[in-house]
């Protein structure tokens, strides 16, 4: 294995320690991703600033808010890396109330919503961004009723971002899922896969055979990236390089080498998060602003996937 990515992996490893007190009463995962963030940003640890993010969003929104609770921690992670986080978290509850006025159903991926479009568009935009997201959301379910749902929102939110209309996306939509059904995931995976790939603006057709080849190629290596939306991260493995039986082998090297290190194996982490960790790391060490975007959206599926989410803004 790659020394300079063991060396990486066991400073991620130490620095998670440093994040056990500020996040004492939360999700015990969080600090492992908060490791991985920080690591990628190469920012060292800022403890005081996070309690003080914390502070700012305590001070700021309500306390049932969709701001807290589940999505909380990852958004006081989120805002400590910011220039003017009160700033940014203002322009969030602007939008989450442009949400509300389309009557989007509230949970804390719309909170994440708010966060990716604060960071990612300009305030001229947020409206125009919620109503395209509206637009992607109803057409899109109309077409998978069973299988949409509120875990897909940080999905149609990049879309929206992109300017992407519904009519044209449904069809291409179809066209994917259609094309990945081989690979035999459950269908709700399979659609976040399909999405991601949408995200990408590439060739579907390229990407999709890359994609088939990757998951054929994991799953003959013994792994399955079918559950928590990780099945969308095989798009940033596919992506990574063209020899794709040796990111297959780099990935499973890294995940085994993950369950190495201290405290890597107690209670709060499993094969799931395990594999969130690897694909942040080779993510992250792509250097390809496309591909960590793609991630950032894993870890708040997996995020507010792992607690129980909030219905007031």
């Amino acid at each position: 294995m790659d020394i300079e990515l063991k060396s990486n992996l066991q400073k991620m490893a130490e620095n998670k320690d440093m994040f056990k007190d500020v996040f004492a009463w939360d999700n015990g995962a969080i600090k492992y991703i908060a490791a991985i963030i920080y690591f990628g940003r190469n920012m060292e640890p800022d403890i005081d600033r996070i309690y003080e993010m914390k502070k700012i969003i305590a001070d700021n929104t309500k306390r049932f808010s969709a701001f807290r609770n589940s999505f909380q921690p990852l958004l006081a992670i989120l805002l400590s890396l910011e220039d003017n986080p009160k700033d940014l978290l203002l322009d969030m509850k602007d939008i989450a109330q442009m949400f509300k006025k389309e009557k989007i159903v509230n949970s804390a991926y719309i909170a994440a919503a708010c966060y990716y479009i604060a960071t990612n568009a300009s305030k001229e935009d947020y409206s125009d961004i919620v109503k395209r997201f509206k637009q992607l959301y109803k057409g899109i379910r109309k077409e998978y009723p069973l299988i949409t749902g509120v875990d897909d929102y940080l999905y149609f939110t990049m879309m929206a971002i992109k300017g992407y209309e519904s009519d044209i996306i449904i069809e291409r939509l179809k066209s994917i899922f259609s094309k990945l059904e081989v690979c035999n995931m459950k269908r709700n995976e399979l659609q976040a896969l399909a999405l991601v790939i949408l995200i990408m603006e590439g060739d579907d057709d390229i990407l999709i055979n890359k994609v088939i080849s990757m998951h054929e190629e994991l799953v003959n290596k013994g792994i399955e990236l079918n559950s928590f939306g990780t099945s969308a991260s095989i798009v940033i493995l596919a992506e990574l390089h063209d020899n794709l039986c040796n990111i297959a082998d780099i990935f499973i090297n890294t995940v085994n080498y993950i369950k190495e290190l201290d405290g890597f194996g107690d209670e709060y982490i499993d094969d799931v998060m395990r594999n969130i960790i690897a694909m942040a790391f080779l993510a992250y060490g792509s250097k390809r602003t496309d591909l960590v975007k793609i991630q950032m959206l894993c870890y708040m599926v997996l995020m507010i996937s792992c607690s129980p989410t909030t219905i007031t803004l």
